[in-house]
């Protein structure tokens, strides 16, 4: 979870004052809305409404518990917004442990019902409560707006969510408002009735106003609250003048409102006042102790005071009143009370502040307002080593994009960031990262930590590039200049390092570096780095042959995260979808398939790089095809899920930057249906022959090369690729693809009437596979091997009978074998029925709308819509969209 300073004054509903006109008409509605059981109340009208007051009142008047929080713009960080939620639930809840430690980690573009999932198991285990989210309008970002959607759609009956909001929720809220399932409270319902407004007005001025001027002050103001306060602040300002030309010079919430209540209502006060607002106004929020520091005064407490007996839209944010806000418009108006130069000033002098009480990313944000980059800049440098190892890549992305190339170039160490940045995307163009390092100033800083960081980018580089040989010195170099305190770049010399290793090395190498940098990188609490590292050895332990070891690493981190309440990250998705292959090892299908669809769902949102995004297709495929569920959608001309990876790099000219694996596994799946014309033109695409013998581009790529040989009967060229093959993985200890090998070498002397030699290399297959599980392998092959598996039933008769069982054998169980996809069930045989939401994208569909008018429509993304509509696809098995109606209506689903 992010480390950012928790307010407590977020937590709390402003206190209210002594003399209040209750709303009584707001609270018999909202008493109503609980009584017909609806448990989501919207609260929406333009500011200075009386919103929050409102609600706040009623609250009270109930005595319910609850928990409140105000929003406000940086709460549109993902990780902030779910620190804010938890604790505000901790502050109400008292004694019971919420799981706050990791939920939200490089959540910015992660799956919302995930962490909807994990935020319902927790509120429904809690007795019943209210949660407000207060100024919603501040929310921006998708990722909080996913997470609040999906709440709303699995909205647990012991909760009564309260949204506060000048903007009505961009949320599909059409079917609930249909049935009567929301609350609404509108502008109509929040203004001030006339007898209100006379109250209101006698309990201030104790009846100083004439009742008659009361009516065009009334009609003036149409209710609105903050008007009728304003008109107060003018009325006593101008007495005993009247109130006839006060009322008619009044206009309301305009430009020209806003300077006459600058220079009439602000002009009248002490100029220690004007000072005081006209400064702290341009800050989000402010107590005694920032205030007394900007302007460098010692009576800030008292000030403050004075400021809120004079009614001058001070809001206090908690109950023991330390910290404060202006209203909101109150504050707009006052942005322009001050030059550029002094805004400049007061911006770097609160940004100083927050960087001395440990909040760097508020520090960073009024750095950056200040909009003096060269004071920026050193902000962010300091801020980035905390977000980066949090995951928080976009952020320092958003960071870097604001800073112009003028005074970026002059920073080394934030064009090492945006370097590391791209390369983080592994589809970065060459000559653009090139570039980066080839900057003023990069190769000739004479610090170590800065050149070990420029050899350790180079080396990723040549990794990209698939020069190992390269990478490997260049890391030879970076190492010689990193201490042991130099964390950061210790940790990547290992990642890269393993990663050489595991390219063109040894394996059992590879394993030891990526465990060295896990180690390191959780010891260093880098959750960024430890998801890499992690992914990696998983990744060497399995090409290694250590299946059951990957297991459990993958197991326990997927517990962890659960039980820590951690947002899903790019890490969690490839740790998932990593756990999935593993089980389709073990040829259990169908927890591979839940598995794969949770990674599916995840990387629609998650900020991965377009090779993890081609290896999750790839892997996708080939777990479907397994379980027999293809459906049509074997073919690669369109991407199976749409997504947006980090960056807007073209890729490396290399095996990097190309599906590989995409044609790998089609190509697999077209060998298995005896369809060889086809899998030879996937083939193609791979670039290999049986005569090359740097194996390591592309391990999967020669083995599918190797099975596509066999298939089509060329032993000879089939021979030489494995013997080749064969030497090339024993030395490196990569006993998985050996274990393909020595299958495929078995299935070929059998073909080839060499049985001793086919039992024997059976044997040394049985011995790698039997210990670890691997079941899948044997099913992928030609089953003409079969009796000679039997033959060897001595040597593992566990896991050949187990193996056995898998195979149609007369009376034996009748496994899917790897063959052509079954047929489609029959139109009278139900499917999964469709949720609600896919009733309504089937109908929409149905009456001819495309992707983009069912977004607008629905309020929903398009890439939601994408997604939905290939779920129907999968529940109704078809492949297009007459189908799915047809089906649909058969089904009567529509």
């Amino acid at each position: 979870m992010t480390t950012c300073s928790i307010y407590a004054s977020k937590l709390c509903p402003p206190p209210l004052k002594a003399r209040m006109i209750p709303r009584n008409r707001i609270y018999r509605k909202l008493n109503a809305g609980i009584q017909d059981n609806r448990n989501l109340t919207i609260v929406c009208s333009p500011a200075g409404y009386g919103k929050t007051t409102a609600v706040a009142g009623w609250l009270k008047q109930m005595d319910a518990r609850g928990c409140w929080l105000s929003l406000d713009s940086n709460d549109n960080d993902p990780e902030r917004f779910i620190a804010y939620l938890l604790a505000g639930l901790k502050m109400v809840h008292n004694g019971v442990v919420y799981p706050v430690q990791n939920m939200g980690e490089c959540c910015h573009s992660q799956a919302a019902d995930a962490v909807t999932g994990m935020l319902i198991n927790l509120i429904e285990a809690l007795p019943p409560f209210y949660l407000v989210l207060d100024d919603y309008h501040s929310i921006y970002a998708s990722a909080v707006h996913s997470i609040i959607q999906s709440l709303i759609h699995y909205l647990p009956s012991n909760l009564h969510l309260i949204i506060i909001t000048r903007e009505y929720p961009d949320f599909p809220l059409q079917r609930r408002i249909l049935y009567g399932q929301i609350n609404e409270i509108d502008m109509e319902d929040l203004r001030f009735s006339f007898e209100e407004v006379s109250d209101l007005i006698s309990m201030n001025e104790e009846g100083l106003i004439p009742a008659k001027s009361l009516i065009p002050l009334y009609e003036r103001t149409e209710g609105w609250v903050t008007g009728i306060h304003l008109a107060l602040l003018l009325f006593e300002k101008n007495r005993p003048a009247g109130t006839k030309e006060l009322v008619s010079c009044f206009e309301g919430n305009n430009p020209f409102f806003c300077d006459y209540l600058i220079h009439e209502v602000l002009g009248g006060q002490a100029s220690e006042i004007f000072y005081f607002i006209s400064r702290t106004a341009q800050l989000d929020c402010f107590n005694t102790v920032l205030c007394s520091d900007l302007l460098g005064i010692s009576n800030s407490k008292e000030i403050l005071n004075r400021i809120e007996r004079k009614n001058l839209f001070l809001i206090p944010l908690d109950d023991k009143k330390e910290w404060f806000r202006y209203h909101r418009l109150f504050s707009e108006a006052l942005q322009y009370t001050l030059p550029d130069v002094s805004k400049t000033e007061l911006y770097k002098k609160t940004s100083e502040w927050y960087c001395r009480n440990d909040d760097i990313q508020e520090a960073v944000k009024y750095a950056l307002k200040s909009k003096d980059f060269r004071f920026a800049c050193p902000f962010i440098v300091s801020a980035c080593p905390k977000m980066l190892a949090q995951g928080r890549l976009d952020t320092v992305k958003n960071w870097l994009s604001s800073i112009p190339h003028e005074i970026m170039k002059k920073y080394r160490h934030l064009q090492l960031i945006k370097a590391w940045l791209s390369a983080a995307d592994c589809n970065v163009d060459e000559d653009t990262f090139a570039l980066q390092l080839r900057r003023p100033g990069m190769e000739s800083c004479g610090k170590s930590f800065l050149k070990a960081s420029i050899l350790c980018l180079k080396a990723l580089q040549s990794v990209l590039k698939m020069d190992p040989e390269t990478a490997e010195a260049l890391i030879g170099q970076a190492s010689s200049l990193i201490n042991e305190n130099d964390r950061f770049n210790l940790i990547n010399a290992k990642l890269i390092l393993g990663h050489i290793k595991m390219l063109a090395g040894s394996i059992p190498e590879s394993v030891s570096l990526f465990r060295e940098a896990y180690a390191l990188s959780r010891k260093d609490k880098n959750t960024y780095l430890a998801g890499i590292a992690l992914a990696f050895l998983v990744r060497s332990l399995h090409l290694h042959g250590k299946r059951m070891d990957a297991v459990q690493l993958c197991q326990k981190y997927l517990l962890d995260i659960q039980q820590q309440g951690g947002s899903p990250t790019g890490a969690w998705c490839s740790i998932r979808s990593l756990y999935a292959f593993l089980l389709l090892d073990a040829n259990q299908v169908s927890q591979a398939s839940e598995n794969i669809e949770l990674a599916l769902t995840l990387a629609a949102d998650c900020p991965i790089s377009q090779m993890e995004v081609y290896d999750l297709q790839a892997q996708y495929l080939r777990i479907r095809f397994a379980a027999g569920k293809l459906d049509g959608m074997h073919t690669l001309d369109k991407p199976l899920f749409s997504h947006s990876v980090m960056g807007d790099h073209t890729g490396f000219h290399g095996p990097f930057d190309s599906c590989t694996s995409l044609y790998t596994a089609q190509a697999r799946i077209c060998i298995a249906q005896n369809n060889t014309e086809e899998a030879g033109r996937w083939i193609a695409k791979l670039h290999i022959s049986p005569y090359d013998t740097d194996y390591y581009k592309n391990m999967d790529g020669y083995i599918t090369l190797a099975n596509y040989l066999l298939v089509c009967g060329r032993y000879q060229d089939t021979l030489l690729l494995l013997n080749g093959m064969e030497g090339w993985l024993k030395a490196t200890e990569r006993m998985r693809k050996l274990l393909d090998v020595l299958i495929m070498k078995a299935v070929l002397f059998f073909k080839t009437g060499r049985s001793e030699m086919c039992r024997g290399l059976l044997s040394r297959a049985l011995e790698i596979a039997a210990p670890q599980g691997f079941i899948r392998c044997f099913l992928e092959y030609d089953r003409c091997i079969i009796n000679a598996i039997r033959e060897l039933h001595n040597v593992h008769p566990g896991f050949v009978d187990r193996l056995l069982d898998y195979v149609a054998d007369g009376d034996t169980k009748s496994v899917r074998k790897y063959a052509r996809p079954s047929v489609p069930a029959k139109k009278n045989v139900i499917p999964a029925i469709l949720s609600e939401r896919e009733t309504e994208i089937l109908m929409c569909i149905a009456n001819g709308k495309s992707n983009e008018e069912m977004a607008k429509e629905l309020y929903i993304s398009k890439n939601t819509v994408n997604w939905h509509i290939k779920n129907i696809f999968l529940k109704l098995k078809v492949n297009n969209r007459i189908k799915a109606v047809t089906t649909g209506k058969e089904m009567g689903c529509l």
